[in-house]
């Protein structure tokens, strides 16, 4: 087998920051890839942790004592899916521009390769997962109850990866004329109670917990201890990827028009609750 030819990709430092700077650092990837920039990727968490709404969703879905209780802001992403409740979780942004081989036409067929890496990176941590099929994902959406359907990770995708059964990858993806952008998001430990509140679960709360605990797996569940950093994470996935694709990362920071993009984003991310 033909190794793939090694080209270049930013790797931007790891950030955690509140919601409203990491969804708008998300567009600013895609923005300047669009502009003509070079592949870009980069790791991050939200903190404090917030509850993200997919683009069509309505706040009125969030159950508001919970929401209180939890002491949680609400925001809204520019992408569809259900909700995501960032605690404890992992994100990663690959954005690349449209003429890269990476992207063909067919978006679901473009998902493959990202899940081929993440298996493989997991492999690297000693970690047993697989990628989910086309078949099996339309299957299972079919599958899912009103109230899952409103939970981004109680379904699967095509090319999301599974350990054990159960989601430990979810991927998305937004494309523009000028390129995509890539978001995948692993939970390092996941807890379904404060989400099943959250998202309005009462009238059948016991049952919907037990649903996605058994359709979600964090890496505490999977991984030998203790708990992958995400140091090692993405130590892991990078040598996949440039195994895999090519791409190799090479450390790099914000540009000046980067982080100008990203605070124009940022004001208009209002907290929806």
């Amino acid at each position: 087998m033909t190794a793939p030819t090694a080209r270049p990709i930013r790797h931007l430092p790891f950030s955690a920051e509140a919601a409203p700077l990491q969804l708008a650092a998300s567009l600013a990837l895609l923005a300047g890839v669009e502009a003509g920039g070079l592949p870009v990727m980069r790791w991050y968490g939200m903190d404090p942790p917030a509850l993200i709404l997919g683009s069509s969703q309505q706040p009125e879905q969030v159950d508001p004592v919970a929401r209180r209780t939890l002491g949680v802001h609400v925001y809204r992403r520019s992408s569809g899916g259900g909700a995501v409740l960032t605690t404890e979780q992992l994100g990663l942004d690959i954005a690349l521009p449209a003429n890269d081989p990476l992207l063909p036409t067919d978006i679901t067929a473009s998902y493959r390769w990202l899940g081929e890496v993440w298996v493989a990176a997991l492999a690297g941590l000693g970690i047993e997962g697989r990628m989910v099929s086309v078949a099996e994902a339309r299957a299972d959406v079919q599958a899912l109850s009103p109230t899952l359907r409103r939970i981004c990770y109680a379904g699967l995708s095509p090319y999301e990866v599974v350990a054990g059964g159960r989601k430990l990858v979810g991927l998305a993806q937004r494309r523009r004329r000028g390129g995509a952008l890539y978001q995948c998001g692993v939970y390092l430990r996941w807890s379904p109670d404060a989400t099943a509140a959250l998202m309005r679960a009462d009238e059948a709360s016991a049952l919907v917990i037990q649903e996605l605990a058994a359709r979600v797996v964090g890496l505490d569940m999977v991984a030998t201890p203790p708990v992958p950093t995400a140091a090692r994470i993405s130590a892991a996935f990078a040598a996949a990827l440039t195994a895999h694709t090519g791409l190799t990362p090479a450390p790099s920071d914000w540009t000046v028009t980067e982080t100008a993009t990203r605070v124009q984003f940022a004001e208009t991310i209002p907290a929806l609750l």
